[in-house]
């Protein structure tokens, strides 16, 4: 029965995520709170569609859903007895020195602060004043805390997320009577504490999104384009000003990340899973980004009739491999003449706009626009006769291998059409040539020189790192073009796994490949996934490297062997490569 009641609680969190968008949008502000005057109520219960007496209909609805909320809520997370379980110290100012003590013997890195968090957990800081309530509270459920903390990578980042998410949820007497009644709760919020500063920073942003991850099958269920896009959908029907809606839409996209972010961190869904999430995220953002801009250009009064156009993803995002901070690699053709296209450079630039727009639920997406053709030189909406022109006399063997798994993802169908077919003509047409291939090698070491600085251990530019996997899996599918990889799995691990079966590779070179690209995920996910931005240096010593290596989590190898490791499949990846290169260039 679990799944059924869990469905009711999923459409009764939508019901008060439509009325909490109605409040906030009509009081500017973040806010949970019905309106008190009857007035009020009478408003926002027409707009929820009640009729006959839409004040009071509104309250029952509101408080039938409480009710069977709160029963559901406390099925899935009863309190385990912890009976005599306490604090070893009284948590006071003159126990400072001995609970460090006490932390120091749990692993924390920095029990003396870690110390003065749960005392101010407990107590406040200064000048405020915690009820006795929720001291007594804390006192119950704290030793918990510091059990749960203890047990992941980072504990001391467990207590100043809790104490930040607190400062910023209020209401601490009933935020401290959840995590009393409800352990699951603290364990859940110390994984995420733990591993991510930036899912730290959302939920404190945020507070209400712990709300839909206490609906624990949410963290299970797969990634669904469907599903984004109704949603979105339904975002957009809602209507008013454009900044409220783009709020709105933010939210959403720091809700679903936030939910991949922990299904991966608990173990809920696979690294596929996720990747294949944060590329269906970023497809669904996108159309209603398109669909926002136009409104922009009506509220604006600049809007103008557009030809037909096809916005194609390159990268990660074409690939299907995106990661927490990749940014979205696209190109904009259009079918139609210079004059044409130039109300969709409008267009784009809108959209560019909006997707870096800071809300109160943080910003889109870092947009890369470089790939086109002539670059940064060209107009930003590419005409197809202009493209077709430029690939047929002056494309280079690199642009092809960039343009692998190239695939349109938003505009209109027609242009979609005519723009697969010219760029299966540019890249797959002919074979690279012994020349093509040296001078995407030369610009390959290129990189290398540019990116990686003062000898740092950078998993994705550093010779050896993904790129260099990444390059040989593009090379593949140019040569076999027939090959279509399946999209469950990324490009590039899908053709590693297909050249060992045809024979491309070599099994202990395909093999060794394939362990090589889940080793820089898994430490790419520990890495982005932290910060969410484009980190690929691995920590050379210390705190942050045992951090890292914890995080990274990988079968049978801790902190002391977690560079060697790393560096043992840099150099295997190196020797691969340029063997696979020099087969090609005649090197």
């Amino acid at each position: 029965h679990q799944g059924a009641l869990v469905a009711l609680e999923t459409e009764s969190l939508l019901h008060f995520r439509r009325i909490e968008n109605r409040i906030q949008y009509h009081q500017l502000g973040h806010t949970h709170h019905l309106p008190e005057t009857p007035s009020r109520r009478e408003v926002l219960g027409r707009q929820m569609g009640y009729r006959d007496d839409p004040a009071g209909q509104l309250m029952a609805e509101v408080e039938r859903r409480r009710r069977r909320v709160r029963r559901i809520f406390d099925l899935f997370f009863k309190r385990e007895e912890t009976e005599g379980e306490r604090f070893p110290v009284p948590l006071e100012e003159e126990e400072l020195e001995a609970l460090g003590e006490w932390l120091d013997a749990l692993r924390f890195n920095h029990p003396a602060a870690s110390a003065r968090q749960l005392i101010e957990l407990r107590n406040g800081r200064p000048f405020t004043h915690p009820s006795d309530r929720s001291r007594r509270l804390f006192d119950s459920f704290g030793p918990t805390l510091v059990t749960e903390a203890a047990a992941t990578p980072w504990p001391d980042n467990v207590l100043i997320g809790f104490a930040q998410f607190m400062e910023a949820k209020g209401a601490r007497d009933a935020a401290y009577e959840m995590f009393d009644l409800h352990r699951p709760v603290i364990t859940l919020l110390a994984a995420i504490f733990s591993a991510s500063e930036s899912l730290t920073a959302t939920l404190v942003r945020t507070p209400d999104l712990l709300d839909s991850l206490l609906i624990s099958d949410l963290l299970h269920l797969p990634p669904d384009d469907r599903r984004n896009r109704r949603r979105l959908a339904e975002i957009l029907d809602e209507g008013g000003p454009v900044a409220e809606t783009l709020a709105r839409i933010d939210h959403f996209k720091a809700a679903e990340s936030l939910r991949l972010g922990v299904s991966r961190i608990l173990g809920k869904l696979d690294r596929f899973a996720v990747m294949e999430g944060l590329t269906l995220l970023a497809e669904g953002y996108l159309a209603a980004l398109m669909e926002l801009a136009r409104r922009k250009l009506v509220e604006e009064g600049t809007d103008r009739p557009l030809p037909p156009f096809s916005l194609v993803a390159c990268g990660k995002m074409a690939r299907r491999e995106m990661n927490f901070g990749s940014d979205l690699d696209l190109i904009l053709f259009y079918d139609g003449d210079v004059e044409e296209g130039l109300p969709l450079t409008l267009f784009l630039q809108t959209a560019l706009r909006l997707s870096k727009e800071l809300t109160p639920f943080g910003a889109g997406y870092d947009i890369d626009l470089r790939l086109r053709p002539e670059g940064e030189s060209s107009p930003m909406a590419v005409s197809l006769a202009g493209a077709e022109s430029y690939y047929a006399t002056r494309g280079e063997g690199w642009e092809r291998l960039a343009l692998v798994g190239a695939r349109p993802v938003a505009g209109d169908a027609p242009c979609h059409a005519k723009v697969d077919q010219l760029l299966r003509r540019f890249v797959y047409g002919a074979p690279l040539t012994p020349v093509d291939v040296g001078r995407i090698a030369a610009i390959r070491e290129r990189i290398v020189g540019e990116k990686v600085k003062g000898g740092k251990i950078d998993i994705k530019f550093g010779a050896g790192g993904l790129i260099e996997i990444e390059f040989i899996a593009q090379i593949l599918l140019m040569e076999h073009p027939d090959f279509h990889p399946p999209a469950a799995r990324g490009i590039t691990y899908a053709t590693l796994e297909e050249g060992v079966r045809r024979k491309w590779l070599t099994r202990d070179d395909g093999s060794a490949l394939k362990d090589a690209y889940l080793l820089y995920r898994s430490i790419e996910d520990a890495l982005r996934m932290d910060r969410v931005k484009p980190v690929n240096a691995v920590p050379a010593e210390g705190p942050d490297l045992i951090r890292t290596a914890r995080r990274a989590n990988l079968p049978g190898v801790g902190p002391d062997r977690f560079l060697d490791t790393v560096k043992d499949a840099r150099a295997k990846v190196r020797e691969i490569y340029e063997t696979f290169m020099a087969a090609r260039s005649g090197g």
